[in-house]
């Protein structure tokens, strides 16, 4: 419909607005932005695509503002677009495997998977990005470490998701207005 349309362009628009404003983390090549609220709520409203192209609208900006390599320009986007659509598509099962019949699901059963979700996205996505910075410089590829050194940054997700379920939970009973 196109509504569901509007929504998903607008949230490629925020999402990719918010990575326009990247904060670098100190001594690190990683940087972060407000966008993954965008993403979680693209999630729910319409889905894992949605939300995947969000993430790589995000990436893509994020990256072209903090990098001028190609590989980071080209690999930001499609990182993060994959790792949302993967970590979104089993958020998506796991919802229906839980919602009996056609009933919409309820927002705790929402929450309830959507902060494991964050914490999966956060993990998929530092590890894919990490990775690419790990292999490029010719050292080992060592995967807890790179979650522990990250492992602050799971607040971040972790909060966005709870925001994103808030405002999605005021967006289903008082409508459009809520984002105003």
């Amino acid at each position: 419909p196109a509504v569901a349309i509007a929504q998903v362009v607008v949230g490629i628009a925020l999402a990719g607005l918010a990575g326009g404003f990247p904060y670098r983390i100190a001594g690190g090549k990683t940087s972060v932005s407000a966008a993954e609220t965008v993403i979680f709520l693209a999630l729910m409203m319409n889905g894992p695509a949605a939300a995947a192209l969000a993430a790589a609208a995000e990436g893509a900006v994020g990256s072209y503002k903090t990098s001028t390599r190609a590989t980071s320009r080209l690999g930001t986007p499609a990182m993060a677009g994959l790792a949302m659509y993967a970590s979104g598509t089993l958020y998506t099962l796991a919802l229906r495997q839980f919602t009996p019949g056609d009933a919409a699901p309820s927002l705790l059963l929402q929450l309830a998977f959507l902060l494991p979700l964050a914490l999966l996205y956060f993990a998929a996505g530092t590890l894919l990005m990490a990775s690419l910075f790990t292999l490029k410089k010719g050292l080992p590829l060592q995967p807890w470490t790179i979650l522990r050194s990250h492992s602050w940054m799971a607040l971040v997700y972790l909060a966005s998701a709870a925001l994103a379920a808030l405002l999605f939970a005021g967006y289903e009973r008082l409508g459009v207005g809520v984002f105003v």
